[in-house]
């Protein structure tokens, strides 16, 4: 709490605690058999996020504005910390909590959509629209522009992270490692991890032209250090013995159909998704970026992408400053966001040059890190929709853009960030619905044609369908906090697409792919 300056008693220590949600909330699920519940670390949540956050905010301005309700919260929160309850403190408390409805008020304001078709429901959140807005809320420019978060996708499992070249789902972030004498400093983890604090509850402090004393933020380099060591220990999921285990003979079967030429004649499965045992932790997964559109496009739903490759936002308090803060280009009016997510990742990291040194050290010596804890602020101004190009002009830059990029070298920007990237399938089971937004009930549909699959199903229930490698398909009842998804409404959620040659696999075959899938 040392830059919000959050109090709410009088001698409130920095390391008050709070209750908040960290990478488990997105990155875990659970997973029934006969109801007898299974956990996978690092698999797609299945929960409502957004209904959280907004009837939690909700909750928030009920329990300000009714004064016999903020009195019962005051209440306790003088119990939970063994104290009398002041009228001061209770007036302290009622002025953060004010602070704080203010703060995510505004954010939430960059994110609102009346646009019921297009509501996300159970395991979907387009968690990068997400995260592009916030960054332009913290560049704190006047009638700032925001993009409109209508592209949802399935949270990304998340084992194996650590081996990947590019991270998020068109691999818009680098994962690269940078030396500095006998040090390794995972720069691109720090990047990564520090990017998705901002996008999700990290607050920061942006100022013009900070150069090399960064932003300050409640960030804390030292606990991105530790939970991305342990995300690297990390295994894929094997299926249980409870499911019931394929045969040898189906598993080798399998295996051969996806080894060998695709029912198109040219293409293999293993061709972009690589093979990687399971228990495999340091070999480096080959970077397969495949397009969307032309003649090797994958023909999924584009706006993920898309979005992400031509939002743009005002500078705000970032005009003048350099893209990458000591080196690049100064930003002028307006730029793309994703540029400035970079740059706001970067000035964090900065503000915390001694810890991100101090990490790779300990890193090199192989010593334990303590654990430490922070907080800050930011503030916001109105918000508009109307910067933005509109969504046929935005299609038509990126068909253009993912074109030419055909011909670019491996490294270029275009060329990765205008497509999806395709890793290896260990674990794939643990992670329905399927295709990157989510729009695929199962792997025996996703070997379907496109025309065949399911338009529409119930998704949140946690009952595994083991046969065909999905979640039953079930209406929501009070026991069962399902939505229905529906691939025909709203935008970003088209399930058509990764048909290479569907219509000519036959129902064995089909099954025998699966029963191999269920083994990696």
């Amino acid at each position: 709490l040392s830059y919000t300056k959050f109090r709410w008693s009088k001698n409130q220590k920095e390391k008050a605690p709070w209750v908040g949600l960290n990478c488990s909330a997105c990155h875990t699920t659970e997973i029934t058999h006969n109801g007898k519940p299974f956990r996978v670390d690092g698999a797609p949540t299945l929960a409502d996020f957004q209904d959280l956050t907004d009837t939690l905010l909700v909750a928030l301005k009920t329990t300000q504005a009714d004064s016999s309700k903020f009195q019962r919260f005051s209440d306790r929160v003088a119990l939970s910390e063994k104290r009398v309850n002041s009228e001061s403190d209770s007036r302290k408390l009622n002025g953060a909590l004010q602070q704080l409805i203010a703060y995510l008020g505004g954010i939430d304001s960059y994110n609102v959509d009346s646009d019921v078709d297009n509501a996300y429901g159970h395991g979907r959140l387009d968690a990068v629209g997400h995260i592009l807005n916030k960054v332009a809320f913290l560049n704190n420019a006047t009638s700032q522009i925001r993009g409109k978060p209508d592209a949802p996708v399935s949270y990304p499992f998340i084992w194996n992270t650590r081996q990947q070249e590019f991270v998020q789902w068109n691999s818009l972030v680098p994962n690269s490692i940078a030396k500095i004498g006998a040090l390794k400093i995972p720069v691109g983890s720090l990047v990564r991890n520090t990017s998705q604090s901002i996008g999700v509850y990290a607050d920061v402090t942006l100022r013009e032209k900070a150069k090399a004393n960064g932003y300050y933020s409640s960030v804390f380099i030292g606990n991105l250090y530790d939970i991305e060591n342990q995300l690297a220990s990390l295994m894929s999921p094997a299926w249980p013995d409870e499911f019931g285990q394929p045969t040898k003979e189906d598993i080798a079967a399998g295996k051969k159909l996806f080894n060998e030429v695709m029912f198109d004649g040219k293409t293999t499965c293993a061709s972009c998704h690589s093979d990687l045992k399971r228990t495999d932790l340091k070999t480096p997964i080959n970077h397969v970026a495949t397009p969307v559109w032309g003649a090797n496009g994958v023909g999924t739903d584009p706006w993920m992408m898309c979005n992400a490759y031509t939002y743009v936002a005002k500078s705000g308090v970032l005009k003048g400053t350099k893209q990458s803060i000591l080196a690049g280009e100064e930003f002028g009016d307006e730029n793309y966001t994703r540029t400035f997510l970079q740059t706001q990742a970067i000035g964090i990291l900065l503000r915390n040059k001694f810890e991100v040194l101090r990490t790779a050290a300990l890193e090199a010596l192989g010593i334990e890190p303590e654990i430490f804890t922070n907080q800050s602020a930011a503030v916001t101004n109105p918000v508009e929709l109307n910067g933005q190009l509109s969504k046929e002009k935005r299609l038509a830059q990126c068909m253009a853009d993912a074109e030419t990029a055909e011909k670019a070298p491996a490294g270029d920007e275009k060329k990765r960030i205008l497509a999806y990237k395709a890793r290896p399938l260990n674990g794939i089971w643990a992670t329905a619905p399927f295709l990157h937004n989510g729009s695929v009930k199962s792997l025996t549909e996703l070997l379907l044609e496109p025309s065949k699959r399911a338009k529409a199903f119930w998704v949140g229930n946690r009952e595994i369908d083991t046969v065909n490698v999905g979640f039953v398909d079930a209406p929501a009842t009070p026991a069962n906090r399902s939505s229905l998804f529906n691939s025909e409404k709203g935008s970003g959620n088209s399930n058509l697409g990764h048909d290479y040659g569907n219509a000519r696999i036959s129902a064995d075959q089909r099954r025998l792919l699966v029963e191999y899938m269920k083994s990696l």
